[in-house]
Parts: structure tokens; C-alpha cells; sequence
């Protein structure tokens, strides 16, 4: 009878330890993925040569969640917070945009035509920055704080 319970509660440990291990395997195999597509990115930014359309997706990435972020779909120009979105564009990209006077003087922009102004003026200056510096120091400089930013 004792010999049995022991038994019992032998297989209950074991049972219990297995499942410890099957769950520890399927994390570690998760985190295996995740270091894969991690060194695959950081991999594939070494090797490039030109990384300007991935900068570019960022861009309109970043643009499109601030954009959402202060300026909520389907929504009148009322509830919009412009002074928001300006103090978020010099931030994320130290630009200062005059959206409230752009507003002001054409009453036909909306949430996509303003989007599209925004990204135009995103491009002349980053175009200006190409010009201050050579374009070759600007995509070295833009690689490393990818591959930084991929690292962190």
C-alpha cells in the first residue's frame, strides 16, 4: 500500500516534470525563432548596400501612427490635436511643421491630403540633411543606427 502511493505520487512528478520540460522546450523554440529572424534582419542590414527603402518605410510608418494618434479616423478637424501632432513631428523628427496654418489657409485639407503635405515636407527635409552632409555619410550614419537599434 505505502509502495503503491509512492508510486502514485513518483508518476505525478514525473508527469508533472515532463510537462516542465515540453512547456521550457516550446519557449526555447520560440525564442530560437525570434534570434533567427533577429540575426537574419541585423544579417541583411550588413549587406546592403542602398538601405534608403527601409529608412523610407520607417518614415511613413512613424508618419502614419503619429497621424492616427492625433487625428483619429473619420473625424472632424475639431477634434483634431494639431498642436499634438506638431510637437510629435519636431520630436520623432526635429522638424518644425506649421499644420495649424496649413489648416487655416486651405479649408479643403483633410486627414489624406494633409497626411501627403506632411510626408512632402518630411522628404525636403531629409533631402536638405543630404545636402548638408554627403549622401554617403548619411547612409553610413543611417545603417549604424539601424543595426544599434536591431542590436538593442
Amino acid at each position: 500500500m505505502v509502495t503503491n502511493a509512492i508510486e502514485k505520487a513518483q508518476r505525478k512528478v514525473e508527469g508533472r516534470n515532463f510537462d516542465i520540460r515540453k512547456q521550457l522546450l516550446e519557449f526555447d523554440d520560440v525564442a530560437n525563432e525570434q534570434r533567427k529572424v533577429i540575426y537574419h534582419m541585423r544579417n541583411s542590414l550588413l549587406a546592403a548596400e542602398n538601405i534608403g527603402d527601409t529608412i523610407a518605410d520607417f518614415r511613413e510608418e512613424v508618419l502614419n501612427s503619429l497621424v492616427s494618434q492625433h487625428i483619429p479616423p473619420q473625424s472632424l478637424p475639431e477634434q483634431w490635436n494639431v498642436a499634438g501632432l506638431e510637437a510629435a513631428l519636431n520630436t520623432d523628427f526635429a522638424v518644425k511643421m506649421p499644420i495649424q496654418q496649413w489648416l487655416d489657409e486651405d479649408d479643403n485639407l483633410h486627414e489624406d491630403s494633409l497626411r501627403e503635405k506632411i510626408m512632402a515636407q518630411l522628404l525636403v527635409a531629409y533631402n536638405e540633411k543630404e545636402d548638408q552632409a554627403s549622401a554617403e555619410a548619411l547612409r553610413s550614419f543611417e545603417k549604424q543606427i539601424l543595426l544599434r537599434v536591431v542590436d538593442d
